[in-house]
């Protein structure tokens, strides 16, 4: 089967809820932006691989303004390099208000302790506070050479479920079995605000 798609995930404020408190690891911080970070966000962006052509600093500052992109976004720091991010962008186009998870990323040589879902969770549970009743992102581009199998898996660790669509259903199937997860899929159960997204490569955030 050829494919290449994003795929839409959608979590309950309820879910949400339910997130574990976890620690962060010993050498690691866990925090807000900070000014000074909008020069050093791009490069990590960069060296994750999610590329961010535009951001310069002052590109970044630009994107920073968004709302509450300052206030809810969360990095991992170490040692004075940022580790890991993930941006947090309110979707005012719906009523009520949703949250949205962007660009998440964690610079390799930090990958496997969990940073990633740190900083999805920081992000989910300001959104949370924030009484939006739900959140969602879009995964990167999903092919048959690159099941963006680590992201997902820390998708639905954090309770995300994939929006259902005719295009989707047995790649997600794919990355199921290809995780070790038990079938069917558990889809999103009721209908989404957004769009999914079926086509490569639309912009984020």
């Amino acid at each position: 089967m050829d494919f290449n798609l994003q795929i839409r995930m959608n979590i309950s404020a309820e879910a949400i809820g339910r997130l574990p408190d976890n620690p962060c690891p010993k050498g690691y911080c866990l925090r807000t932006l900070r000014p000074g970070d909008e020069v050093n966000l791009p490069g990590l962006m960069v060296s994750a691989g999610v590329g961010w052509t535009p951001f310069d600093a002052t590109g970044m500052t630009e994107y920073l303004e968004a709302p509450d992109r300052w206030d809810g976004s969360h990095v991992v720091e170490a040692d004075g390099v940022l580790a890991a991010l993930c941006f947090a962008t309110r979707r005012d186009g719906v009523d009520p208000v949703w949250g949205q998870l962007d660009y998440v990323c964690v610079r390799p040589g930090h990958r496997g302790a969990g940073l990633g879902f740190l900083v999805c969770a920081a992000v989910l549970q300001y959104q949370r506070r924030r009484g939006y009743p739900a959140s969602t992102l879009t995964t990167l581009t999903v092919t048959p050479d690159n099941l963006q199998l680590a992201a997902i898996k820390t998708y639905l660790s954090l309770g995300f479920l994939p929006v259902e669509t005719e295009r989707n259903q047995e790649v997600c199937e794919t990355v199921y079995r290809a995780m070790g997860c038990p079938l069917p899929v558990d889809w999103w159960p009721s209908d989404s605000p957004f769009p999914p997204i079926d086509v490569p490569d639309e912009p984020m955030g």
